[in-house]
């Protein structure tokens, strides 16, 4: 993670054979944050500063896209998720066999990602880019982003313009992956603990179910010891629990 002077701090995602991209750093891409792509042992894309993202997408024709499918389009954030997947895809080099040209690809769709976060701004809008959902369409639509993205359908798109199954997985994973980091992110944020602590108050538990003896030592996962401990701080003193010392029952 590295500071800049205007837009605060930026989290640089390295992608490339053998690497792997969580669920934070997909977020920071495909979302409002400072995340940005590069590739792992290159230096700069020298076509980066020249690209124009908004004479690419002028050019793109997606309102014909779109009508011939009978989805919607995706939403900004899944659209750089999908192109930010698809570019680590091809950087394993498991789809192009050619290493030169595979990384042309790879380093024209981080152009494409890093152009559209670029263009956001620190205003903190959402990406303006969005690509259709399906399969066939998303892939003929991304290899005119770019004088560089041609072989994408050349190697995912069959002689009939149907997309190889790799691409519909991809585009799942870029729909459900940016929920579940909500979702971590709520339960890292101890909003789930609360949840929880109504839950245990309902069905009037025992608060000794929760004790630093049972979590902190027999179970010292983090996450774990983090919850138990927020539990007994929120249902200390809770008159819809029960509370068993020395065989004692208090309700």
């Amino acid at each position: 993670v590295i500071s800049s002077p205007t837009h605060g701090p930026t989290m640089t995602v390295l992608i490339g054979k053998g690497r792997r991209i969580t669920l934070e750093e997909l977020s920071s891409i495909a979302t409002t944050g400072e995340g940005h792509l590069e590739l792992h042992g290159h230096e700069a894309y020298p076509g980066t500063s020249s690209y124009d993202l908004s004479a690419a997408l002028a050019k793109l024709n997606l309102e014909n896209a779109s009508s011939t499918s009978s989805s919607s389009p995706l939403t900004g954030a899944e659209t750089l998720a999908a192109l930010s997947l698809l570019a680590q895809t091809m950087s394993q080099g498991r789809v192009m066999y050619n290493d030169c040209r595979a990384d042309g690809v790879v380093l024209a769709l981080i152009s494409v990602v890093n152009a559209s976060k670029a263009a956001a701004g620190s205003t903190g809008a959402p990406p303006t880019i969005r690509l259709p959902s399906s399969p066939d369409a998303f892939i003929a639509a991304a290899s005119q982003l770019h004088s560089d993205l041609g072989p994408l359908s050349e190697v995912l798109l069959s002689a009939g313009g149907v997309a190889v199954p790799l691409v519909s997985r991809l585009l799942s994973l870029s729909r459900a992956l940016l929920p579940l980091h909500g979702i971590s992110t709520l339960a890292t944020s101890g909003a789930l603990d609360a949840l929880a602590a109504l839950s245990a108050e309902r069905i009037e538990t025992n608060l000794d179910y929760y004790s630093d003896k049972l979590y902190d030592a027999a179970r010292p996962h983090r996450g774990i010891v983090v919850s138990a401990t927020n539990l007994r701080a929120i249902l200390q003193g809770s008159k819809k629990v029960v509370v068993r010392k020395g065989g004692a029952t208090n309700n």
